[in-house]
């Protein structure tokens, strides 16, 4: 045999000057690839599939909402990074107010809704704490770091709440309380932390100082950082005149918190006691500035128009208390310093 027979023929190949589809004859070569003008304009008019043309507006419309929403998802990410930073810092005001910007576009965060909660724990604001924390008892935290300092926080929230069984005193003398009720309440519940900041507050109303302070400290002792007693801590030892004393709670709150505006207005009145009104004034303005509704901040600034003399700011103030029942028990102390039922300082 032939090696040359067992070759397979090459095929034959196309004419130029004939269609590549149906052969016919080109009387003109036209592009790249020889069609007949009738198989070109075949070609050109083919119909696309329409899964192709849903496919296609998809991407359009997916592509489009992304760019849309891009811009608001990256200024959402910056407010959670500028809380979660502030709220290390221990800025907590600023870490609220920047996390509660992230949960009014994203109500359904929960690692901003859990952030959140921290935050209006530190600055008292309990009400945003309650609601908060609806929003989010059901729902899974999978920061395990997270899901404890939200836990810890609960935890000191119980702390600073009637128990059930303080409850059941309150309502049975219908919320008032004398000493003797307070002290066979402590004979089996002698921990009670809420309670005993409240007989607290009741003894130093009644200029009962010592006792009170006793009893703050027994609470200390327990919770070293409990907010309520470091609160209560700070006139006791500013009408004892124990002003280191009372700059050491103040700094008490502020490491808990730089931007506590309570703390900050109790600072300025300790310092307007002292006679330094021009310190006093800028903390009770810094305050205000935190937390503009601020009862106590508002009253601190009375006071101190009250002794710088400007009487027609002090005035305002007052009379804008008497429209507004939130400021009224604040300004009653104030009224009292004014019309001279006591005495703030020499």
């Amino acid at each position: 045999m032939n090696p040359a027979d067992e070759i397979e023929p090459s095929p034959e190949p196309i004419a130029a000057n004939v269609c590549r589809n149906c052969q016919a004859a080109l009387p003109v070569m036209e592009g790249k690839i020889p069609l007949c003008q009738s198989c070109r304009s075949q070609f050109i008019n083919f119909p696309i599939p329409k899964w192709i043309r849903a496919f296609g507006a998809g991407i359009l419309l997916l592509l489009v909402f992304s760019l849309v929403s891009l811009p608001e998802q990256i200024r959402t990410g910056v407010h959670l990074q500028k809380g979660i930073k502030a709220a290390s810092d221990h800025h907590y005001y600023t870490a609220q107010k920047e996390l509660q910007q992230v949960v009014d576009h994203e109500p359904y965060y929960t690692e901003a809704q859990c952030r959140l909660l921290i935050a209006a724990f530190f600055n008292e604001d309990y009400k945003t704490v309650f609601s908060t924390y609806k929003m989010i008892e059901n729902n899974e935290v999978k920061d395990q770091d997270l899901f404890k300092d939200v836990t810890d926080v609960l935890n000191r929230m119980e702390t600073h709440l009637p128990t059930d069984s303080f409850n059941l005193l309150l309502e049975k003398k219908q919320g008032q309380l004398t000493e003797t009720d307070y002290r066979n309440y402590f004979d089996s519940n002698a921990h009670d932390a809420y309670a005993l900041t409240r007989y607290a507050n009741l003894l130093y109303d009644q200029k009962n100082f010592a006792g009170a302070d006793s009893v703050l400290n027994l609470v200390l002792k327990d919770n070293p950082f409990h907010t309520y007693a470091l609160i209560i801590k700070i006139p006791l030892k500013r009408d004892q005149l124990q002003f280191d004393s009372s700059y050491y709670f103040i700094n008490q709150l502020l490491a808990l918190n730089k931007e506590d505006a309570y703390a900050i207005a109790s600072r300025a009145r300790t310092l307007l006691k002292q006679h330094k009104d021009g310190e006093a004034f800028k903390d009770a303005r810094q305050s205000l500035d935190l937390n503009p509704s601020s009862p106590y901040g508002l009253a601190t600034m009375a006071l101190i128009y009250h002794y710088r003399n400007d009487i027609p700011k002090r005035d305002a103030l007052m009379a804008r208390a008497q429209k507004d029942s939130s400021l009224m028990e604040s300004f009653d102390y104030v009224s009292n310093i004014v019309s001279g039922k006591e005495k703030f300082r020499d």
